[in-house]
């Protein structure tokens, strides 16, 4: 049973909590990698008690060698911005998601060059931070869609295979050194 809120305040944390485990279906979880011990984990692990989410399973921190399951494991792959941070940083899990081929779901602001970058290969969607309400429809939209989350990840690792091909970034790398070689080897003068 789907819970309900007051429309006239924004969601809080408990708000959120609920909505969230109402949505996963009976005998299925969310698999959150949350790294060491830190105050969020501990603030998860804190509500999942207090709210009885037992459909909520948190894992510990994985080592870097699981990475590739731990991706694997996942139908959508979540990154979170804050919006001071967001116009200047591209969060290197954006590019490794593509890579691992799951639809991505978002919450950085629309100038940041992963979101743009993202929408326009289509490979998940992606909300405004702080958007509480249309975090929540994305997730739901990507949670009850599976040929999206399908072509969301197919275009994700299609994009990454196009544009992390080793041998032609190789090359450029090379052309780059050979250029800097050259330069470095000419006879230099010097100004009288």
């Amino acid at each position: 049973m789907q819970p309900t809120f007051d429309p006239s305040r924004p969601l809080d944390r408990d708000d959120l909590a609920r909505l969230v485990a109402a949505d996963i279906p009976p005998g299925s979880y969310v698999n959150l990698g949350i790294g060491q011990p830190t105050r969020v984990a501990d603030f998860l692990d804190r509500e999942k008690r207090r709210l009885g989410l037992d459909n909520l399973i948190l894992l510990p921190f994985q080592p870097f060698e699981a990475l590739p399951e731990v991706l694997a494991s996942g139908d959508v792959l979540m990154a979170l911005l804050e919006p001071e941070a967001g116009v200047f940083s591209v969060p290197s899990k954006i590019l490794t998601y593509l890579c691992a081929g799951r639809a991505l779901l978002l919450a950085m602001p629309s100038e940041n060059l992963g979101v743009r970058t993202v929408a326009r290969i289509g490979a998940g969607l992606a909300v405004n931070p702080g958007d509480d309400q249309a975090f929540l429809a994305a997730a739901d939209t990507l949670a009850r869609d599976s040929g999206m989350r399908a072509a969301c990840g197919e275009r994700a690792r299609r994009y990454a295979e196009k544009t992390f091909d080793i041998d032609r970034i190789g090359g450029q790398f090379a052309g780059v050194f050979a250029t800097i070689g050259r330069e470095d080897a000419a006879p230099r003068t010097r100004p009288e």
